[in-house]
């Protein structure tokens, strides 16, 4: 087992190009999933995948091994927008809530 910084690779190094190809193309997997698995960071895993000649995919959605493990929760950008939106919103409701909280309680302060 190599030792590569604060990580551990589970294989030899340089990462064979045909275990890269197999984890990213076949089976699917994200550039930070191998990563992980190999004991290298994001953007170094990705320079090897580009080096071996594996096209990147698209970095919007979700990588082809979640959309297998998770099937029908497709997440097609509209899903994690209302999502974001309805987080916002409770935000606002909130941070208007206590702003609204604060001014009745100075509206009672100056009457006194």
């Amino acid at each position: 087992m190599h030792v590569t910084g604060a990580f551990q690779t589970y294989v030899p190094l340089p990462v064979p190009a045909t275990l890269l190809r197999e984890l990213y193309v076949d089976i699917g997997l994200s550039i930070h999933h191998i990563a992980l698995l190999i004991g290298l960071g994001d953007m170094a895993t990705r320079n090897r995948l580009i080096q071996a000649g594996v096209p990147i995919r698209p970095s919007r959605g979700r990588c082809p091994w979640n959309r297998r493990r998770y099937p029908g929760t497709e997440d097609d950008g509209r899903t994690r927008n209302r999502a974001r939106t309805a987080s916002q919103q409770r935000h606002r409701d909130v941070t208007v809530g206590r702003y609204a909280k604060s001014l009745a309680v100075q509206q009672v302060y100056d009457s006194r």
